[in-house]
């Protein structure tokens, strides 16, 4: 009997010693969390009985970080709430969307179904939502720089996904004093491919769906990744990215995620030497004798009859490229009201637009049929 109370107290300290080492860790800060491997703005944190979803402002602006706080079944709100946290109710979700590519990963995490409200319906490429928008059950919020307010309101939405911003817009902050959730998409700020990508885990644990956003994420780095791989000792092509307007060259900065992007397809890019992570902005004249030599060049302009008669200009004649007919655009899957899938979905399929530029610098002309996103410019238009 002696040695059997000894055998409960030595299990009842156990017990107590395990109980305190896991309210040692938490106090500590050292919980289960699911930190980004590429993504820089988020993370998720998983707590005994809530879960804390976290953005951090690209511009080390605290007003907007924002965390979002996700109480698991019967634990009352107000336990885990502190001053400038949202309080998500998930049950019965309810989503405003304001951009084109945050409805394409709802599409690609089959979420799409909880989307009630949609800005610029125009610009939505997914033809299952474009019938719901015409069939008039998802309503159109207006513009993305200008809400219908009373419309959205009227939906009652229980989230609302948007594109951060370095300041706090006044629609924003008018949602907020009506108690209405934003969630702000800091996606586009991501200077890796895969770190754009990653944010669908973001999305997804709105939902409880991390898991399958976690497994459809890693597919997409293990292709990517083989991709990058293979690429490493093939001959690199001299790339041109961008177009003119009014005598200015916009382009993609040289440590920007499209820069990263030709060098992971095997492309050598004219700017790479360049520091900017956006875009940049330059005299034309300043670019021509670089971009007259370059071999392939990934055209950002539109493609309407004004543009291409441009293109028929005497200085563009000295571009290689365009003699060449290597000229490419990203406006092969688009409607026949103008949306294009390339702003829509390629954000979260970096993997399928790795493998288009790879077909396009080391492929030939049959390689143009294997192209999801691009098209050949001279050969569709000029």
């Amino acid at each position: 009997m002696k040695h059997r109370n000894i055998a409960l107290l030595f299990m009842f300290l156990f017990l107590i010693s395990c109980h305190d080492k896991v309210n040692q860790k938490e106090a500590s800060g050292e919980l289960e969390r699911y930190k980004p491997n590429y993504a820089h703005f988020f993370d998720i944190e998983y707590h005994t009985d809530y879960k804390k979803i976290s953005i951090y402002s690209p511009w080390d602006n605290e007003q907007l970080s924002f965390s979002y706080i996700l109480p698991y079944d019967s634990v009352p709100k107000e336990k885990h709430q502190k001053a400038g946290d949202f309080v998500v109710e998930t049950k019965d979700p309810a989503l405003v969307v304001l951009s084109a590519p945050i409805a394409g990963a709802l599409c690609l995490l089959e979420l799409d179904s909880l989307i009630v409200g949609l800005t610029d319906p125009q610009f939505i490429y997914d033809s299952d939502l474009h019938q719901s928008i015409e069939n008039k059950e998802i309503k159109n919020v207006g513009k993305n720089i200008q809400l219908q307010m009373e419309t959205l309101i009227a939906l009652q939405p229980t989230l609302i996904f948007g594109s951060g911003w370095d300041r706090l817009s006044a629609d924003y902050q008018q949602l907020i004093s009506l108690a209405y959730v934003p969630v702000l998409m800091y996606d586009w700020q991501e200077y890796h491919p895969l770190g754009k990508a990653e944010w669908l885990v973001f999305v997804a644990a709105f939902f409880n769906e991390e898991e399958k956003a976690i497994s459809q994420f890693k597919q997409i780095e293990k292709s990517y990744l083989s991709l990058a791989e293979s690429e490493k000792q093939v001959h690199k092509p001299l790339v041109l990215n961008g177009s003119e307007y009014q005598g200015i060259w916009y382009s993609a900065g040289g440590q920007s995620y499209m820069s990263l992007l030709y060098a992971h397809a095997g492309g050598d890019y004219i700017l790479k030497a360049d520091s900017s992570k956006g875009s940049v902005s330059l005299d034309f004249e300043v670019v021509l004798q670089d971009a007259s030599r370059a071999q392939v060049w990934m055209y950002t302009g539109g493609l309407d009859d004004y543009s291409m008669q441009a293109l028929q200009g005497e200085k563009y004649q000295y571009f290689k490229a365009l003699q060449k007919g290597n000229v490419f655009s990203y406006h092969k899957r688009i409607t026949d009201y103008g949306a294009n899938d390339y702003w829509e979905s390629a954000t979260w399929q970096p993997h399928v637009v790795l493998q288009d530029l790879v077909h396009i610098f080391h492929g030939d002309d049959s390689a143009d049929t294997l192209l999801y996103y691009f098209n050949r410019v001279e050969r569709e238009h000029r």
